[in-house]
């Protein structure tokens, strides 16, 4: 099986109804078990409207995995 390094990562494309480009985000996973162990979500980047790059550090994972990670985001400048 491929293993992927840990590190950080940026996962571009997320879906996020209600972001705008000019919006400043604070992003929180939903609940303490939502995060998977050795994960940390640093930021959230509005890329276009309604759409996200995630920052996070991730521990090495196999490229087969997928994640779904239910976060809480917050537009601060609004």
């Amino acid at each position: 099986m491929l293993q992927v390094a840990a590190g950080v990562r940026s996962f571009t494309g997320i879906a996020c109804a209600g972001a705008l480009t000019t919006d400043l985000l604070e992003i929180y996973p939903a609940s303490a078990a939502a995060l998977p162990t050795g994960w940390a979500l640093h930021h959230a980047l509005p890329t276009a409207a309604n759409t996200l790059t995630v920052v996070a550090n991730v521990p090495v994972v196999s490229v087969a995995a997928n994640f779904a990670i239910p976060v809480v985001v917050y537009a601060v400048n609004r």
